[in-house]
């Protein structure tokens, strides 16, 4: 799903103040302040996509920070990181929870 495709969804849902030009005026200050997905700087955050989600064109894929990294699950789509776990998950899903919780439990006793 093209992201233009969604902007412009935010139009038709909240109305013409949220035309294109407003949602990407935004998207530049937001991306200033925080330093855009490059630029990103901060720790203690993971980034988990799924493969199969199209928001991930908009995730942030590739993290350059250890401190703050990025999980690709292969095979998931949206939050499927966060749902119970169940004995059919995939196994990639699985893996990725484990690495999750490897690096929270870290962070807390450091």
């Amino acid at each position: 799903m093209p992201v233009d495709w969604l902007v412009k969804e935010c139009g038709q849902i909240f109305g013409d103040a949220y035309d294109s030009s407003a949602v990407y005026t935004a998207i530049e200050k937001t991306n200033a302040f925080y330093g855009g997905v490059a630029g990103f700087n901060t720790s203690r955050v993971i980034f988990p996509n799924g493969n199969h989600d199209p928001w991930s064109a908009l995730g942030n894929l590739h993290s350059q920070n250890l401190r703050s990294p990025s999980i690709v699950i292969d095979g998931t789509a949206h939050c499927g990181d966060m749902y119970v776990e169940a004995d059919d998950d995939l196994p990639s899903l699985k893996k990725a929870r484990k690495l999750i919780e490897r690096h929270m439990t870290a962070w807390m006793y450091h």
